[in-house]
């Protein structure tokens, strides 16, 4: 399956990536899961660092980070 998109933050550290996404709310929603894995499969394809994602909703100032 073919997907595009457009990472928000992309933080390199020695040793792995950070991955956050920005949403105005509702950061349980399961749709943004499969985005923030088809990053993180992306960027792990291309590096051998891991890589850790994270949902930050804009309106409720919450960093939730996915497994």
């Amino acid at each position: 399956m073919l997907m595009h998109g457009f990472i928000d933050l992309l933080i390199e550290y020695e040793d792995r990536f950070t991955i956050i996404d920005y949403k105005l709310k509702n950061t349980a929603d399961e749709v943004y899961m499969k985005q923030l894995n088809g990053y993180r499969d992306y960027i792990m394809s291309i590096s051998d660092k891991t890589v850790d994602i994270y949902l930050y909703s804009i309106m409720d100032e919450k960093l939730v980070k996915l497994n």
